[in-house]
């Protein structure tokens, strides 16, 4: 039974670490004045500040996910210390993502403003569509990262127990059922939204007057 409860703690953090990932696609542009431009440099700088902040919660979310990646090696050479403490960090990472998709959500509401202000229909028409789409992604990554620690932080106290030569106790499997077809659920909403933000990105661009340029 406790190779069973192994085997699928192993299984479940593997899940997640594919999904941090997938997460670190997302958005990765920043914007440049051009000549023809009708919105001002507030307004461009404020759309960077998005970017760039989307970025960084990719970051956190792929250096969650890597570490999670490495915790198979780290059980098989019985090494419980380490994989605990990686996933420890892996926690932190996900806590620093969730901080900065709260300031994000500040810069979006400013941007906003912005947006609302904007005399020409079609940059407003474009940007509150734009903003919408970033609403909803910061929601369902919230609510990823959320569950996605339901399943790492008993995996985290497992290891811990074996660490320390105790048994190690892991969710049932109904619990792990349930969060697992959440965070799938989830992860194809956000690839959905990536598909969209990243359209409607360069529809603001277009209309706006401005290039956006793919970072690498």
């Amino acid at each position: 039974m406790e190779n069973k409860k192994k085997k699928v703690a192993l299984q479940i953090i593997l899940i997640i670490a594919g999904l941090g990932l997938i997460i670190s696609g997302l958005i990765k542009i920043s914007g440049g004045l051009k000549g023809s431009s009708k919105v001002s440099n507030a307004f461009i700088n404020k759309f960077n500040e998005i970017q760039n902040l989307s970025n960084e919660v990719s970051n956190d979310m792929k250096a969650a996910g890597d570490l999670l990646l490495g915790i198979s090696n780290k059980e098989n050479v019985k090494d419980y210390v380490g994989a605990a403490k990686d996933i420890k960090t892996s926690i932190s990472k996900l806590d620093e993502a969730t901080s900065k998709i709260n300031s994000l959500g500040i810069k979006i509401s400013e941007f906003k403003v912005m947006v609302e202000a904007a005399t020409d229909s079609a940059i407003k028409q474009s940007g509150l569509k734009l903003i919408s789409l970033l609403e909803q992604k910061n929601a369902v990554t919230l609510k990823l990262i959320n569950n996605s620690k339901q399943l790492i932080e008993p995996a985290k106290t497992y290891y811990e127990a074996l660490a320390a030569g105790m048994a190690g106790v892991y969710l049932d499997n109904n619990q792990v059922a349930k969060l697992t077809q959440e965070i799938n659920e989830d992860n194809k909403t956000l690839s959905t939204l990536t598909a969209e933000i990243n359209v409607a990105n360069q529809d603001l661009a277009k209309v706006a007057g401005f290039q956006i340029k793919t970072s690498k």
